[in-house]
């Protein structure tokens, strides 16, 4: 994305890459969080997408629905942070990326 995108504005999807080891098994959970600082720190998270590529494995798309506020000063959490639980929606029937 362009140093000039507005990251987290309505309506906006955002697309991050990050480079890590290779897991060994799937993801199955992860923590979103935030400062809680800025002028409207709260956002709204439809869901997380994590696609994992390996050499020799191909890739993995997972989806995290989320479906929740992510600030202090919204209902139902009034949180900055929230645990999120993998559901069973792998694509393809092989696991890998169509």
């Amino acid at each position: 994305m362009s140093k000039y995108h507005y990251y987290f504005k309505r309506g906006n999807l955002d697309t991050f890459a990050v480079k890590g080891k290779c897991l060994k098994g799937p993801i199955c959970s992860m923590t979103l969080s935030h400062d809680n600082t800025g002028v409207s720190p709260g956002w709204y998270v439809d869901y997380v997408e994590v696609t994992s590529i390996a050499p020799s494995r191909g890739c993995r798309k997972i989806n995290f629905p989320v479906n929740a506020w992510l600030a202090i000063n919204e209902p139902p959490f009034g949180t900055a942070s929230r645990g999120v639980y993998l559901c069973d929606d792998i694509i393809g029937d092989d696991g890998k990326c169509s």
